[in-house]
């Protein structure tokens, strides 16, 4: 069996007796030698130990391996200059042996820099253990040296004394002292300081200390004096800066200082401040200034600025040049500062200039310019749009929701606060009548627009277009026409703590021309208008001119699928003479169009456009993307549409358009039943399929961020015409509204209905009605 010592058992013998049958009484001997193999030795854990001089004490563990025969004591060994020990030996009984016992380290300072490395050495003697040794490496890392420094110090003339610090880098545990005298330079013993030589002492643990030197007052006007403080003598410690430089500035003042207040207009680029000296010097005078923001903003409206001006002997006049910044928004008066300071021997009189940034343009006409510019461009869009549609279709039609959008206004108006101009109401209206190769055409447009601009102006006007055009068509490919246009602008702005109201108006002239081949076509309208535009009580005489242009074309055209090229430009341009107020916008727009003909029944088709907007108004590059896909099974009277448009993404900041709609309708036609579902999100959801538009869809633009219409309608033939019942609802983000009713179609161009309404509001009470229409479509 084990046991705990390190000493080999007595030999033991063991006797065999047999028994049984022939056996019997038989024996034999086994001799049995037991060694053992517990071993002897002292365990140190640790085997190294690193201490820091005169840091934090370390320690070890000390423990014998095996069991001793009587009581073992174990001498520790080292330099004893380097270390101190806890204790000197350590004693293991025969029942305490192996209980670990600890020893505590500290590593003494010394004078040089160099680390040390050393053994102590564990002997052990008596229990069996004589002659056992063991070591333990130790390190100690050297602190490093003592080192001693003077810094240097400035003290007015009459502030009496002047305290210099002295420290040193690391606390010790020796008293270190260091020797000091003043030194003469520039300043003079005993006329502008008291002589003085001492020693500084540092306690143990301690590593501030200073000198003080009395300084002594007189009433000559002189320039800065200064003198040097030397160490020498140091102990316990090596001096690294041995001198300090004291600055004694002078507080007999022999001139006054200011500086002027200016006004300078933004386009000058810079404003120049005078600083005035009352009398000459006959040593350079230097004073330190910096700028400071007011209603001006450094970096937007002007550059910082700051340094030393100085005034060379004999000169009474300097200037400070600030550069000033040019903005095309900020039209306020703005005002910085500019702060003199550290005057040295001079008395600042005034020490703050205002300086006031003017424009020349006022706040007035800033926003006339931006309103023209914003009104302008919608404008030119709307005349350019309505020719867009022109050049794609030329059939007899003619669509207005007026009415519609009327009796929306009554249900609407009071829970929505909705109240449509006229041009609202009228917006989308259009007609085309075609005489043989001439046509006569009118169209009304509406368009509400926000506006921006470096965060200072806000602008809101709707913006109603009128236009009744005519043109001739040779043949299949050219057309040429004329269109006259009458533009009307009303809306608000604020600028800083400035609002008001902001009104136009604009007449016009447009020839266009478009040619379509095979598989491209290409057209361009130029425009010349004039009219008035009005910003508070500043007004003046409007005029307006643009170009615009494009092409499209097919690019590549298969049985399975269609890809087609297309671009456009507008560039417009408005003048108001009476204020010098001019402004231009354009927007460069090319993209790509294609479909998928997957079959007669499910056709997806998508457009990417890349546009870049410039001018007065809104800048920046976006991009543009639509697409949808179009279902039609005429076997069950099934059609519908999912469609999505608008601009991802615009360097301009909060310029974004979007819009996502769709059909889904069973039934075609006025006659038998017809089963529709419209659903649409965002403020520019488009139409989805030509049809005219219904009371249903005549809703509010701010209330139509998402809808969903559904309708059930069940048409019967008469012997003229048809006769349709109607069942609809509208769900909108603020309510709903039901219609219930009879429509009578005696031809395809004249309508009457009656119907019975009913409308729910989040923030108002259920209302109800009773609409009788007529409508007749030419």
């Amino acid at each position: 069996m084990e046991d705990a010592d390190a000493e080999d058992e007595a030999v033991e013998t063991l006797t065999l007796r047999a028994s049984g049958g022939e056996y019997s009484g038989i024996t034999g001997t086994v001799v049995v030698t037991v060694e053992d193999t517990d071993q002897k030795g002292i365990l140190l854990t640790p085997l190294l130990l690193e201490l820091e001089e005169g840091g934090a004490a370390g320690t070890y563990t000390v423990a014998l391996q095996s069991a001793p025969t009587s009581d073992v004591i174990v001498a520790i060994t080292g330099p004893s200059a380097q270390i101190t020990l806890d204790r000197a030996s350590l004693t293991f009984t025969p029942a305490t042996w192996d209980d670990a016992q600890t020893v505590t380290v500290q590593a003494l300072e010394d004078l040089d820099t160099d680390d040390e490395q050393f053994t102590l050495t564990h002997r052990a003697r008596g229990g069996g253990y004589d002659h056992e040794i063991a070591d333990l490496e130790v390190r100690i890392k050297d602190k490093g040296e003592v080192v001693l420094s003077i810094y240097d110090a400035s003290v007015d003339e009459g502030a009496g004394s002047v305290d210099l610090r002295v420290e040193l880098n690391q606390p010790t545990g020796r008293l270190v002292s260091v020797m000091y005298r003043a030194v003469a330079e520039d300043a003079e013993a005993g006329a502008d300081y008291e002589d003085s030589r001492g020693i500084v002492l540092f306690n143990p643990g301690s590593t501030k200390g200073r000198i003080r030197l009395n300084i002594l007052e007189d009433e000559l006007p002189e320039p800065d004096e200064t003198l040097t403080v030397v160490l020498s003598g140091a102990r316990h410690a090596v001096i690294a800066r041995g001198s300090g430089r004291v600055t004694i500035q002078d507080n007999d003042a022999v001139s006054r200082i200011w500086i002027d207040d200016e006004v300078a207009f933004e386009e000058d680029g810079m404003v120049e401040f005078t600083v005035h000296l009352s009398q000459p010097s006959e040593i350079p005078v230097t004073i330190r200034y910096r700028t400071e923001n007011g209603t001006a903003t450094a970096g937007e409206d002007y550059r910082a600025a700051s340094g030393l001006l100085t005034f060379a002997p004999g000169v009474v006049q300097a200037t400070i040049a600030v550069e000033l910044l040019r903005d095309e928004v900020d039209w306020r008066q703005e005002t910085f500062t500019v702060h003199l300071q550290n005057s040295g021997k001079t008395r600042i009189e005034k020490a703050v200039a205002v300086a006031t940034i003017r424009e020349e343009t006022s706040v007035r006409s800033g926003v006339l310019k931006a309103y023209t510019a914003r009104f302008v461009r919608t404008s030119t869009v709307q005349i350019v749009e309505a020719l867009h549609q022109r050049f794609r279709s030329r059939r007899d039609v003619s669509s207005c929701s007026a009415p519609q959008r009327a009796v929306m206004a009554q249900v609407w108006g009071a829970s929505t606060g909705w109240d449509p101009s006229l041009g609202e109401l009228l917006g989308g209206c259009h007609v085309s009548r075609d005489l043989g190769g001439l046509s006569v055409w009118g169209r009304g447009s509406f368009t509400r627009f926000n506006g921006r601009g470096e965060d200072v102006l806000r602008l809101r006007a709707d913006v109603t277009t009128a236009m009744v055009g005519t043109d001739y068509r040779w043949g299949q490919r050219w057309l040429a026409g004329l269109v006259v246009s009458h533009s009307q602008g009303e809306g608000t702005f604020r600028a800083y703590e400035q609002s008001g109201a902001a009104q136009s108006g604009l007449t016009g002239v447009v020839p266009y021309v478009s040619v379509q081949g095979t598989d491209w076509g290409a057209w361009m309208a130029v425009g010349y208008g004039r009219g008035r535009a009005e910003v508070q009580e500043l007004e003046g005489d409007l005029t307006s001119t643009f170009g615009a242009a494009g092409v499209q074309g097919e690019w590549t055209s298969t049985a399975w699928f269609g890809l087609n090229v297309h671009g456009d430009v507008l560039v417009a341009g408005a003048e108001v003479d009476a204020h010098a107020v001019r402004a231009q916008v354009y927007r460069v727009r090319a993209g790509l169009g294609g479909d998928l003909r997957v079959s007669d029944v499910i056709r997806p088709y998508v457009e990417v456009n890349v546009r870049q907007d410039g001018g007065s108004a809104e800048t920046g590059t976006g991009l543009e993307l639509g697409g949808g896909i179009r279902l039609s099974y005429p076997a069950w009277r099934l059609r519908g549409e999912m469609r999505t448009q608008g601009l991802v993404i615009h360097s301009a900041d909060g310029f974004t358009e979007w819009g996502l709609s769709g059909l889904v309708q069973v039934g075609d036609g006025s006659k038998g039943l017809v089963v529709s579902v419209r659903p649409s999100w965002g403020p520019h959801q488009g139409g989805v399929l030509p049809r005219q538009q219904t009371i249903l869809e005549a809703t509010p633009a701010g209330a139509n961020l998402h809808q969903i219409r559904m309708e059930v309608a069940y048409g019967v033939p008469l012997k003229s015409g048809v006769m349709r019942s109607v069942a609809g609802m509208t769900q909108l983000f603020t309510g709903r509204m039901y219609r219930l009713g009879t429509e009578l179609r005696p031809r395809d161009y004249m309508s009457v209905s009656v119907f019975g309404m009913a409308h729910t509001h989040v923030h108002a009470p259920t209302g109800i009605g009773l609409n009788l229409q007529g409508s007749v479509r030419y």
